[in-house]
């Protein structure tokens, strides 16, 4: 990634970007190491990344904010339901 050529483009818009299967899927084409993947300076400056209207980047990026938010939300959820059901076996069992 050349910084000068990605001037216009919006920090969480290109984290996304990269998290995707398209960014992944460069980082693994670039991987020099073995057993401990490793990507060294020239590899990632190789890295291309589709850079759309900064408005259209906005958009890209508060949509994964918010599916990203919610998924917190589900695990903390999930995690309360879980010690409940935990518990409500451990009174059932205990006939408590």
């Amino acid at each position: 990634m050349r910084p000068n050529t990605y001037r216009n483009a919006y920090a969480t818009y290109i984290e996304c970007y990269l998290r995707s299967s398209l960014g992944q899927f460069q980082f693994f084409q670039k991987n020099n190491g073995g057993i401990i993947p490793e990507l060294n300076q020239s590899a990632l400056k190789d890295i291309s990344v589709i850079v759309p209207p900064v408005e259209r980047q906005t958009e890209i990026a508060a949509h994964v904010t918010k599916i990203r938010v919610k998924a917190k939300q589900l695990q903390a959820e999930s995690a309360n339901l879980l010690a409940k059901a935990k518990a409500d076996i451990e009174r059932m069992i205990l006939g408590n």
